[in-house]
């Protein structure tokens, strides 16, 4: 008798503590199982969108998120991300299904990355990223320099990936002036700038071109390595010394 009545006490406190699972969380107003719409402007949701961008940057370095046009939440253990997002690539706006799983000590993985068109009209993509111009188009990249007589490039290598991007800017601009005052050919050179990314580059190295882009304004250069011109080092140039 005695061992039932053990037996029918440890069933009822397992279910105490593992059996609430579900009515918990519906007293919560927490859908288990199913994804139900989540505000795009929540701090999870930005938090899970930027951290996708972030890790798919690692094959695409020109990759930018635009913003988040829609966004669900399912309840696991932890939370799932499903997303569409607004991104630029190469400088071409693209539409994005993301999906980003958060577990409970909220570590991020990106279990699911594929472009398609999932948040309505293409062109109201474009049209926010064109919004979004100036600010998101300021980068920072470090690369070696190549130059020729007139025209010279800043070629970035992915460390991870591999992949290159060239960043191209004619000698007699107001942009070269800035970069070849600082930075000293085959040397690392960083620089903060915009990039028009529909101008394409042609650099020395053969191998092929992952991205390129044309520089149109700097706002900081500096060289970065023991290669560069050590006059140069001194300091970099700002924007003000810009014209």
């Amino acid at each position: 008798m005695k061992h039932n009545l053990h037996k029918t006490a440890a069933i009822i406190a397992f279910y105490a503590v593992f059996g609430c699972t579900s009515l918990c969380f519906a007293q919560q107003g927490i859908s288990v199982g199913g994804f139900r719409d989540e505000p795009v402007s929540s701090a999870a949701v930005t938090k899970a969108a930027d951290y996708a961008v972030k890790t798919q940057r690692s094959k695409d370095a020109t990759l930018k998120l635009v913003s988040v046009l829609k966004a669900e939440r399912q309840v696991v253990q932890g939370s799932n991300y499903r997303m569409c997002l607004a991104v630029l690539s190469k400088g071409a706006a693209q539409q994005v299904s993301a999906t980003v799983y958060v577990n409970l000590k909220h570590i991020h993985t990106l279990s699911k990355w594929t472009a398609e068109n999932c948040g309505g009209d293409a062109e109201e993509t474009t049209d926010k990223g064109k919004e979004a111009g100036d600010e998101d188009d300021l980068v920072t990249y470090t690369g070696t320099l190549q130059t020729t007589k007139t025209d010279s490039a800043i070629v970035y290598l992915g460390e991870e990936t591999g992949d290159l991007a060239a960043f191209c800017f004619k000698n007699d601009s107001a942009v070269g002036q800035a970069v070849l005052a600082k930075c000293k050919k085959g040397g690392q050179c960083e620089f903060t700038g915009t990039v028009d990314w529909a101008g394409g580059c042609k650099i020395e190295d053969e191998r092929d071109l992952s991205a390129s882009g044309r520089i149109i304004s700097i706002t900081s250069v500096k060289p970065v390595s023991a290669a560069a011109d050590p006059k140069a080092a001194a300091g970099t140039i700002s924007a003000d010394d810009v014209e």
